[in-house]
């Protein structure tokens, strides 16, 4: 809540290509956190000694310390051959910041992790206040002394560190020493994380960063910024409305797996009676997208009031998607969770292809990625409604009425809008 806040503040001291540059940097980021955690932030929590707690800690730490210094050297070697990103001046300081990232992020990672395995929910309340309250005021006051991408970075990195340092009076999750052996006996016993889930973790965050790579690759960093602001913008009702709906959801259907159709009746009703609720914000962002665009980021930021436009139906289905989270986990299910990441990662890699050899401008990649996007979560939630047992032409009847039905209506009163401004 407080970064939409000052997200008016933001929008008006840095540029499209340096928020954007952010971004870039941000999403190569994530694929190589997702290899430095090894897919093992979940097991902290898991071990009942918290010796052992201590000890996958320590594997993380280790990992993601020797794992990024190692990608810096690497991409400082080869920068004059190749360079993960061109966004950041001088490159050498970018890639020295983008190594901090990693360090930093999965630091505070661990010890939230830690933290939350001791049950200190007052301290995981106030500690994201804390962190987005750091990074806020860091990253304006970088922004007015013209750091433009680096000093919103910096304003990141700072702010983890910052988050760390208040847990730190309340958890140690590196007490004592942890010998070899035990270190080995703990990686085997949790040896399916890393071998297992890492890499339908990795077939997933590939996947998932090929728009934003794609984007700020092919047109440019000021684009790329554009599409972010609208995502960040249409994140909102999801986030908001979505979380809770999930935490219900999931709860609930373990309670219910043992009897596939009350499950799946539980889960279908769950969507249908909540999906009209996010409609509202979303169909609002959507018509009076360029007004609220234009009012709460300024006027060089209009373009993303358009990719609202077309990108909004698709957060619909995200927002069901994300209501429906947990599914294929709570079903047993991870063998369709990976097939379903490579088909993710398949579909993303299409869009690109198609979009680079016929020369797509930026509206009409936006609005196929945006088709290619919705064919994704449509094919999520069909992937969980067979999980439930739940039927198919019941599912289909649900898309067209529910999503088709509100998507014609929200066009259809914006176009009226539209006219009426004509005359």
């Amino acid at each position: 809540m407080i970064n939409l806040i000052i997200l008016p503040i933001i929008s008006r001291i840095y540029t499209q290509g340096e928020l954007g540059g952010y971004d870039l940097i941000v999403s190569s980021a994530d694929i190589f956190l997702t290899i430095l955690q090894l897919s093992l932030m979940l097991v902290i929590m898991l071990p009942k000694e918290e010796e052992q707690a201590v000890i996958v800690c320590k594997i993380i730490w280790y990992f993601t310390l020797a794992g990024s210094g190692l990608s810096v050297m690497i991409l400082l070697i080869v920068k004059s051959r190749f360079q993960l990103f061109n966004v950041v001046t001088p490159y050498s300081m970018g890639i020295i910041l983008f190594g901090c990232y990693l360090v930093c992020y999965n630091l505070q990672n661990i010890y939230y992790s830690f933290t939350n395995r001791k049950r200190l929910y007052s301290v995981l309340l106030w500690n994201p206040i804390l962190t987005a309250g750091v990074n806020g005021i860091l990253s304006v006051g970088l922004g007015f002394l013209g750091w433009g991408t680096i000093g919103y970075l910096t304003g990141t990195i700072i702010s983890y560190i910052a988050a760390v340092m208040h847990m730190r009076r309340y958890v140690r999750p590196f007490a004592g020493k942890v010998n070899l052996r035990a270190a080995k006996e703990t990686l085997i016993q949790y040896r399916k994380y890393p071998m297992v889930q890492l890499p339908a973790a990795l077939v997933s965050s590939v996947a998932l960063q090929i728009p934003a790579q794609f984007l700020g690759r092919m047109f440019s960093a000021s684009v790329l910024g554009g599409y972010t602001m609208a995502c960040k913008l249409l994140s909102v009702p999801v986030a908001l409305l979505a979380a809770p709906v999930n935490r219900v959801y999931y709860r609930t259907l373990a309670g219910k797996l043992n009897d596939k159709e009350k499950a799946g009746e539980f889960a279908f009703l769950l969507l249908k009676n909540n999906v009209l609720i996010a409609c509202i914000p979303i169909g609002v962002l959507m018509i009076f997208g360029d007004w609220i665009v234009g009012l709460l980021l300024g006027k060089s930021w209009m373009i993303s009031g358009t990719y609202i436009l077309i990108m909004g139906m698709m957060y619909l289905l995200k927002y069901c998607s994300t209501c429906m989270s947990g599914t294929f986990v709570a079903a047993g299910k991870q063998n369709i969770s990976f097939g379903f990441s490579v088909f993710t990662l398949l579909l993303y890699a299409m869009w690109g292809a198609i979009t680079s050899r016929l020369k797509l401008g930026v509206l009409e990649a936006i609005i196929f990625y945006t088709i290619c996007a919705s064919i994704q979560e449509l094919t999520n939630l069909l992937l969980c409604m067979y999980c439930l047992k739940v039927s198919i032409i019941k599912y289909l009847h649900f898309v067209l009425k529910y999503i088709g039905g509100s998507t014609v209506i929200i066009y259809l009163i914006y176009a009226f809008r539209q006219w009426i401004q004509w005359r």
